[in-house]
């Protein structure tokens, strides 16, 4: 199928696009890539999209960072900081299409990393490097009644625990509290030890509070006991999609469960606001934390990750590996 390339696709079309699109997330937005173009500033947005004869189109978010500087060797990525990817179209694709977009990242891209969209099926290339992970999801069809049900007895225990015991839940204006946010993060890391993932800097939260501030896209939400944040959860909206972004608890308010009551309190706003689905992410390859989210009720979808690379590219990674052990590599 003939399709058209567009290099340095607008932003106007980037938006019309994954608003129409039945699959795509806000981790496909052109607000997510600012974010993570702003924070992390090494990567460079270069966003392409396609057009095809029978009036389809297709938007593929994608970064890039110099291998070595200042020589002209990019590693690309479908997302960054551990959130998916891959192409999102206006309406769902064909087979054909999909294997399109695929096969142009191949032919230009000899260093690239996809994540893949959970919410389309994906056609894996051949002859390239690939892993199945899962993400779990949460479906609102039924409304919170039935939702509910759906919670195991000790998630719903906990939950009735913490109201009794004083935990409520407030959207509240993230530019007023991303810094108390960004403490209690810390204090969770330091929590998980040397399980921790990502050790992101307060800039990311910074910038998606001032985010939030223009866009509903972002929302925070806080949990209070006696009028103190013990807990704060940051959430993304697209289109049908309710986005669990960042979660993170005080460890010495753990026993008053505000995690749970986060959690639950989004699920159900969720169902009133006619959302269909509450995606709650991947685990991170940590089983505990999976087997937490299906206390929810959740159910999971399959994940790819694929690549390929050079000997530049192999290199790079083994040096990000590096780096991320220990906890130097914060965007991934």
């Amino acid at each position: 199928m003939k399709c058209r390339k567009i290099e340095n696709v607008s932003l106007a079309v980037w938006q019309d696009v994954v608003d129409k699109s039945p699959h795509a997330t806000f981790y496909h937005t052109p607000a997510w890539a600012d974010i993570l173009c702003k924070t992390f500033p090494r990567w460079q947005n270069v966003t392409f999209g396609l057009e095809f004869e029978d009036g389809n189109r297709a938007i593929f978010p994608l970064f890039r960072r110099q291998i070595i500087r200042p020589l002209p060797f990019y590693w690309h990525e479908s997302s960054v900081i551990g959130t998916y990817g891959g192409p999102v179209f206006e309406i769902t694709p064909s087979q054909e299409q999909y294997n399109e977009v695929v096969a142009d990242l191949i032919r230009e891209k000899t260093n690239i990393s996809v994540v893949s969209n959970p919410f389309v099926e994906t056609i894996l290339p051949t002859n390239v490097r690939h892993l199945q992970l899962f993400v779990q999801t949460l479906g609102l069809e039924y409304g919170f009644s039935e939702t509910w049900k759906g919670y195991s007895n000790g998630r719903q225990r906990a939950i009735r625990k913490a109201l009794r015991e004083g935990v409520c839940v407030r959207q509240v204006e993230f530019l007023d509290y991303y810094q108390t946010y960004y403490e209690i993060y810390l204090s969770q890391l330091k929590r998980w030890g040397k399980n921790a993932s990502g050790n992101y800097p307060m800039e990311l939260f910074h910038n998606l509070a001032r985010l939030s501030n223009a866009n509903p896209s972002v929302k925070y939400f806080g949990a209070f006991l006696k009028n103190k944040m013990i807990g704060g959860l940051i959430v993304f909206y697209h289109n049908k999609y309710v986005t669990l972004g960042f979660v993170a608890t005080m460890p010495e308010f753990l026993n008053y469960h505000p995690e749970d009551v986060l959690l639950s309190d989004v699920v159900e706003k969720g169902c009133v606001d006619g959302f269909q689905n509450v995606d709650f992410g991947t685990s991170g390859g940590r089983d505990g934390i999976a087997k937490y989210k299906e206390y929810f009720g959740t159910v999971k979808h399959p994940l790819y990750y694929w690549q390929q690379r050079n000997i530049l590219g192999f290199i790079y990674r083994g040096e990000r590996f590096i780096k991320n052990y220990f906890g130097k590599c914060p965007e991934g």
